[in-house]
């Protein structure tokens, strides 16, 4: 599978590379399905999250409803939902908005305890 070779060079890569990787990733995801994509591609995805280039970030935040219909709400980390709410304090605005309309939406997904305690 390519995804060995995108763990080893997408950190070190162009801002357009990662970028691409991000979307690439959040389409992938259905087809690679749950356990996979757990252990192998939210790890990359998180660290996307962090990314300094707000297209990257920007890319991940977009495509993140595909990757909780595929993981599921109870897979969720806690690291994951702490990056959520930092990227409420963005400096790139869509990246705040594409963020509140995720987590607006997740807000079902989650249900009214775990959206109140966490997001």
């Amino acid at each position: 599978m390519i995804l060995p070779q995108i763990s080893a060079t997408y950190a070190e890569s162009q801002t357009s590379y990662k970028a691409g990787v991000a979307l690439a990733l959040c389409e992938m995801v259905p087809k690679l399905g749950k356990d996979y994509t757990i252990q192998k591609v939210m790890p990359i995805l998180i660290e996307l999250l962090k990314d300094d280039c707000a297209e990257v970030r920007l890319n991940v935040v977009q495509n993140l409803t595909n990757i909780v219909n595929v993981v599921q709400t109870d897979m969720i980390s806690p690291s994951f939902i702490t990056i959520l709410v930092n990227l409420t304090k963005d400096n790139q605005w869509r990246v705040r908005m594409a963020n509140v309309a995720l987590v607006g939406n997740l807000s079902v997904k989650f249900g009214h305890e775990i959206y109140k305690k966490s997001l």
